[in-house]
């Protein structure tokens, strides 16, 4: 019976470090999902701005829309082709190209000059810009795909001084295009 109680004693003191160690295991675990948690919250929040930014081509229009609460900056629209031969695809190829100041809450026009299409070719918009935090530089191509970039997008798109700045028009207030 004494050898019994010897061996239920060492199993119970083996089986303590072992239930420390699973202890131990399972508080590391739990740590490191709690971080991959807080590194996705984090990052959710900073691109939670920009993901609220969008715009597309419109009968002659760029749409600019908005829809978080405070402006954006330094915003560079960019007339792309989604499809067709001959023309950029990329804001960084873009030969037309509006500055814009300031894109507040809202929905917006930017008039598109004529000229620009050809056979084949499908028009798209793409939008560089600086979040309200003044530090975070984006581009939302004109396939939706948000980039973040590391320089502001007047520098990014090659925009000397001094800028001219396009003024946005009330979605609901543009001047309705003439259908051919």
């Amino acid at each position: 019976m004494a050898a019994a109680r010897e061996k239920l004693k060492l199993w119970l003191e083996k089986n303590k470090i072992f239930g420390r160690l699973l202890l131990g295991f399972v508080a590391i675990a739990i740590g490191v999902l709690g971080f991959e948690q807080w590194q996705d919250d984090r990052e959710q929040k900073h691109r939670a701005q920009a993901q609220l930014i969008s715009v597309w081509y419109d009968d002659g229009y760029i749409a600019v829309q908005n829809t978080s609460s405070q402006s954006v900056t330094n915003a560079v629209l960019s007339l792309v082709f989604t499809q067709g031969a001959g023309g950029p695809s990329e804001g960084e190829d873009a030969d037309r190209q509006s500055v814009l100041a300031e894109v507040p809450t809202g929905k917006w026009a930017v008039a598109v000059e004529p000229g620009w299409g050809a056979m084949g070719l499908v028009p798209g918009a793409e939008i560089g810009f600086t979040d309200q935090s003044g530090e975070n530089h984006w581009i939302q191509r004109s396939d939706g795909a948000l980039e973040e970039i590391t320089e502001s997008p007047l520098k990014h798109y090659d925009i000397l001084s001094p800028v001219t700045y396009t003024s946005l028009t009330p979605w609901e207030e543009r001047p309705k295009i003439p259908s051919l």
